[in-house]
């Protein structure tokens, strides 16, 4: 069924398709060859999808995170990786990323949660004016997300 659609609008359920079948080399192929070129053809979920399936078959996820960003650094999707990676990389990488992240990618649905990190992270270091700083941020950019009260909460703290 799949072969017969259209690549560019298909691939990335293609992909899950081949997954779920054991076809893991056609399935790889077929996410990097959608998030290089066709990224922005399918809705963000199918592409999260995608990549979590690829991300699955890994021995090494930071490698593979890596190349997958690499493979198109303005690929939809690509803010998911760098979420991803983060949560894979060591505790002072991670927060180099989130902060990539929130900033690069302020729309993202990762972004506010990246910003709480690294704000929890500001606290943690005793650098109470950066995280200050970066809490008021935080609920000025997400105030309305699931992260906003906690973040609340811990800028209260730390006057």
């Amino acid at each position: 069924y799949f072969h017969k659609t259209d690549i560019s609008q298909s691939w990335a359920k293609y992909a899950l398709n081949e997954f779920k079948l054991n076809n893991n080399e056609t399935a790889k192929q077929l996410v990097i060859k959608g998030l290089k070129d066709y990224s922005n053809n399918v809705n963000k979920e199918e592409v999260y999808n995608a990549l979590d399936a690829f991300v699955a078959q890994s021995a090494n996820k930071p490698l593979t995170l890596s190349i997958l960003i690499n493979t198109n650094p303005n690929a939809q999707g690509v803010d998911y990786l760098y979420y991803l990676l983060a949560g894979n990389s060591s505790k002072d990488e991670a927060y180099k990323l989130y902060k990539k992240l929130y900033t690069k990618y302020p729309s993202s649905k990762f972004s506010a949660d990246s910003m709480a990190k690294v704000f929890y992270n500001k606290i943690d270091q005793r650098r109470y004016d950066d995280a200050i700083k970066l809490g008021k941020q935080h609920l000025a950019n997400y105030g309305n997300t699931n992260s906003a009260p906690a973040v609340m909460y811990w800028l209260g703290k730390t006057y």
